[in-house]
This record gives structure tokens, C-alpha cells and sequence, in this order.
């Protein structure tokens, strides 16, 4: 079950300490379609809490898909996927 927590039509950034990988769905087990190499900055405009994890979320500059970055399991602890 996914669960919204910010949807917005602002655009949010963050910083990512680690490699990041950025998914095709909210779900680990989704396909990586792209890294964000360590310390680079990810815009994004929706969080939400599904599948064990807090995710951010964005549109992708080139594909125009939806895509999904998790950032902290549900426990609140910081996490490097």
C-alpha cells in the first residue's frame, strides 16, 4: 500500500551523501534506471511511505516517467541503496 505524505507543486531538494539508486517504481526490487553519483543534488516535488521505505519522487528531465528515490527505511534510519 502506498501512502502519500507530500504532493506538491513546489519543487524540494536534497542531498545525496552516497551513491543513489533511482528506481522505476517505489520498491526496491524495481528496476535501477539510473545513479546519482555521491553529494549531487536530487530535485523532487512528492514523498511517500510504501514498501517498507520512505521515498522521494519526481518527474524525469529526459524520460517525462516518474521516478523514485528511497531515502530512509520506515524505522526513520538513514539508508544508502
Amino acid at each position: 500500500r502506498q501512502m502519500c505524505i507530500r504532493d506538491s507543486q513546489q519543487i524540494w531538494q536534497g542531498h545525496s551523501h552516497y551513491p543513489t539508486n533511482v528506481r522505476a517504481y517505489p520498491s526496491t526490487k524495481a528496476p535501477i534506471v539510473a545513479c546519482y553519483p555521491a553529494n549531487s543534488t536530487i530535485y523532487y516535488d512528492r514523498i511517500l511511505a510504501t514498501n517498507g521505505y520512505w521515498w522521494i519522487s519526481y518527474i524525469g528531465q529526459s524520460s517525462g516517467k516518474r521516478r523514485y528515490v528511497a531515502y530512509k527505511d520506515k524505522k526513520n534510519s538513514w539508508i544508502s541503496l
